[in-house]
């Protein structure tokens, strides 16, 4: 499904595990199995502060948040919501110290801050997240390239446009946070 480079080495995202290539050479590089959560689609992870995050193909469609060695489920408290969402065409990006997860079918984008990672009593790992309504990004731009605008960008293929997501006083998208 997807690839990101994730630590000292690649993450390879398969619609049913995670895998590691390791090495720096065609001698000495190796494939390891990591863990048993894939991504839903090329789109559906991204990595901040060497963590990498990722959408699950699962039939509850989960949001993963992996260390290099432990798998911690964060979607946990809006499990209501993102079951209801078609993930197979999810993108995910990293922005200004949040993760943004967009469900191009459903106009929504589901956005969170790692840093309020918390395990609670029980165990669990928690996360704050907010919803955007009213707009639908089926893939995220970041032009921030030497000659580049710096413009954080949408592109949403159904409506033919591109909307500009800097979050900040010159957004063009109206939309809701709930």
């Amino acid at each position: 499904q997807t690839m990101q480079q994730h630590q000292d080495y690649l993450a390879i995202l398969m619609d049913q595990g995670l895998y590691g290539l390791f090495g720096n050479s065609f001698a000495n590089w190796s494939v390891r199995y990591l863990a048993d959560q894939g991504a839903s689609g090329p789109r559906a992870a991204t990595v901040y502060k060497d963590v990498l995050y990722f959408q699950t193909a699962s039939s509850r469609g989960d949001i993963f948040a992996w260390d290099g060695r432990q798998l911690m489920m964060v979607s946990r408290s809006i499990v209501k919501d993102v079951t209801t969402y078609t993930v197979t065409d999810t993108c995910m990006t990293f922005y200004k110290g949040n993760v943004l997860i967009s469900y191009p079918q459903h106009a929504v984008v589901i956005v969170f801050n790692p840093d309020t990672l918390r395990i609670d009593e029980q165990g669990t790992a928690r996360m704050s997240f907010m919803k955007w309504t009213s707009y639908r990004v089926d893939q995220f731009m970041k032009n921030f390239g030497a000659d580049d605008n710096r413009l954080f960008l949408g592109l949403d293929n159904t409506n033919v446009q591109i909307v500009r997501l800097d979050f900040s006083d010159f957004d063009n998208v109206t939309a809701a946070a709930t």
